[in-house]
């Protein structure tokens, strides 16, 4: 096993967080060219029973990915209770919706060196795989809304395109033992990376097809918690957008979150909704209002996340 030292060697402070202020600079100019009246009056329509219906995704969300870091470390041969792994994966879950670029979250790493000497590379890729599977369930379901709904990016991605990328999830899914062991071969002279690839992808390795199928259903079942929560609380606003149309938009802007241009996603999530809306024939208003629904979300999460990490801390 490497020592932690070795992970990587940081890139210049300037460059890790200056180039987030892209997003800060999108969100700004966003503002300045909306009517910021007008995306009030369209947020201040969300009702109490959509709030308490959208409370009850993010709790079964919440629930689902616990759930799931729970096997994966069972799994994977490292012992945890589950109302410990409520309460470390909901506190970091609180810590990565606080902290630019999601970084809280990476506490999980920390709290297994110091309650399992667990070394961080190997925490590190465990959050890696646990992080793989939501991107894997992001991309099923864009794939399910394209094949149901195949117009629902307009030209944009043809259904053929669509039937193409099912097939190459559903061989991803079938013949993932192959895939990975191309990865770490692909990966074998890249520096230091490598070691995490090697780590992640032998923990993938170990875990058989029945399990993995459970980890991407809980997956899946977690981020189709999330589109919901954001048709549930968009259900009130003056915007018609299908469900396929939804179940589109919603997983790209998860998406766009991974991109390191942004703090909170601002700024890089008005950007793909702004496209995507103009492709559904709505206005730049209409993308903004939708937008502030992520962020009430986000609002959400922080206090359940923490409510959810004491519950466990209580019954642990």
């Amino acid at each position: 096993m490497i020592d932690d030292t070795e992970l990587a060697v940081r890139p210049p402070r300037w460059r890790r967080y200056g180039v987030r202020l892209i997003g800060v600079v999108l969100f700004a100019a966003v503002l300045a060219s909306v009517d910021l009246r007008q995306v009030w009056d369209s947020i201040s329509r969300i009702s109490l029973d959509a709030l308490v219906e959208a409370l009850g995704l993010l709790v079964l969300l919440l629930l689902l990915k616990c759930g799931r870091w729970f096997l994966l470390l069972t799994w994977s041969g490292i012992p945890q209770s589950v109302a410990e792994s409520v309460d470390v994966y909901a506190d970091s879950i609180f810590w990565g919706m606080i902290t630019p670029g999601r970084l809280g979250e990476l506490k999980r790493t920390l709290y297994l060196k110091r309650r399992h000497t667990i070394p961080l590379v190997r925490g590190s890729a465990l959050w890696l795989v646990d992080q793989g599977f939501d991107i894997l369930a992001i991309i099923a379901i864009l794939v399910a809304a394209s094949l149901a709904q195949p117009e629902v990016l307009g030209r944009a991605l043809p259904v053929e395109a669509a039937w193409g990328a099912a097939a190459v999830l559903a061989a991803s899914l079938v013949l993932r033992n192959g895939f990975l062991r191309l990865l770490r071969l692909s990966t074998s002279h890249t520096g230091r990376f490598r070691y995490l690839v090697d780590e992640a992808t032998r923990d993938l390795l170990n875990i058989g097809h029945g399990r993995f199928l459970i980890l991407f259903a809980m997956s899946s079942g977690a981020m189709l918690a999330y589109v919901g929560m954001v048709i549930a609380l968009s259900a009130d606003l003056p915007i018609a957008l299908s469900i396929a149309q939804q179940m589109t938009a919603v997983p790209l802007v998860m998406a766009s979150a991974l991109l390191p241009i942004s703090y909170f996603n601002f700024g890089s999530r008005e950007l793909v909704l702004t496209g995507v809306f103009a492709l559904y024939g709505h206005g730049f208003a209409d993308a903004i209002s939708y937008s502030f629904v992520f962020v009430l979300c986000y609002l959400l999460v922080i206090p359940v996340s923490v409510l959810l990490s004491r519950l466990g801390r209580f019954l642990g």
